[in-house]
């Protein structure tokens, strides 16, 4: 199609009705080192989208796509983790890890080793919270991670951390709870950890829980986080906002 959009849309397209025609569709223009235009890195990141959609229609439990198919889409998005071009590392971080699951660790934390763009490091640490759960080579990369000066990396590396139980995020989700737009997740991090979260946790959630300026959404998450760090104290004051 002359107009470059549509082509980005009719990959995405061929991903969402797993067609394996995908797979030899997309151009290898797309991916030359000398395409800077805008237009086509948009293609690129929609080739990323697209393998992603192909090998979720692919997966071989499902049984009415051939093998080579599941893998040629994730060959792919592997492949996109060592890209030259940023956007296209950043949209194969999330597909990689929602294809390949626990067999993705090794290839984010070794992509994240290599990246030294916070925005794209970013993305392969929010992928590598998307395991189920992290595993313990993986916590141990991601805790220093906590008290980098990009935040959204550094709260990122926390909420990964919680999702593996890992206490170690825990400072950086008390300091997540003074950004209005990190405390809910944050609260539900702490949560998670219950007696594993640091010792500061509990009066920091107990002052959301009972002020009258915290948002009401904001407030019943904060009860919870209390349940959970003080259990009786918490569930009555979850049976009063109820």
């Amino acid at each position: 199609d002359p107009i470059v959009a549509n082509r980005a849309l009719a990959a995405v397209g061929l991903g969402q009705l797993g067609a394996p025609e995908l797979l030899a569709a997309i151009p290898d223009a797309w991916f030359a080192s000398d395409a800077r235009d805008p237009a086509i890195a948009y293609c690129r990141e929609c080739a990323a989208i697209a393998w992603t959609l192909l090998g979720e229609a692919a997966r071989p439990v499902s049984g009415d796509r051939p093998q080579d198919v599941f893998d040629g889409a994730l060959a792919r998005l592997r492949e996109g983790l060592r890209a030259d071009q940023p956007e296209l590392r950043f949209q194969c971080a999330a597909g990689v890890a929602q294809l390949a699951g626990r067999e993705a660790e090794a290839d984010l934390v070794a992509a994240l080793a290599r990246e030294t763009i916070p925005q794209i490091r970013g993305a392969l640490v929010t992928a590598i919270g998307e395991l189920d759960p992290p595993g313990a080579a993986a916590c141990d990369v991601l805790a220093p991670l906590c008290d980098e000066p990009h935040t959204p990396t550094a709260f990122a590396a926390a909420l990964a951390l919680t999702a593996a139980r890992d206490p170690r995020g825990g400072p950086q989700l008390l300091r997540a709870l003074g950004r209005p737009e990190d405390r809910g997740r944050a609260l539900e991090a702490l949560a998670a950890l219950g007696p594993r979260a640091p010792e500061a946790a509990l009066p920091a959630v107990r002052r959301l829980a009972y002020s009258l300026f915290t948002p009401g959404l904001t407030r019943v998450r904060a009860a919870y986080a209390l349940a959970r760090l003080a259990p009786r104290e918490g569930e009555a004051l979850l049976a009063r906002l109820s």
